[in-house]
């Protein structure tokens, strides 16, 4: 998902109201799931440093843009655990 599923972004309503439907989707399926040997869980990341940035540095502060390779690996230990 986003951090926008967690911490509203004005600038991008339906951007920020999509990540809080995946969110809670997410949180559904973990109660639901809650007694079986099925685990879900939901990546939240900041902004990744990915070409749908390109040209839009001026607006965020890309030295703190987060690696798309370190998010896959949060992504892999979560799944892989």
């Amino acid at each position: 998902s986003s951090i926008a599923g967690i911490s509203p972004t004005p600038t991008v309503p339906i951007y920020s109201s999509s990540k809080w439907a995946v969110r809670g989707f997410t949180q559904a399926l973990i109660a639901k799931h809650k007694q079986s040997k099925l685990k879900v869980t939901g990546i939240y990341p900041g902004i990744i440093n990915t070409p749908i940035f390109e040209g839009k540095m001026q607006l965020n502060h890309p030295d703190t843009f987060m690696d798309p390779k370190d998010v896959a690996e949060v992504i892999n230990f979560s799944i892989t655990r």
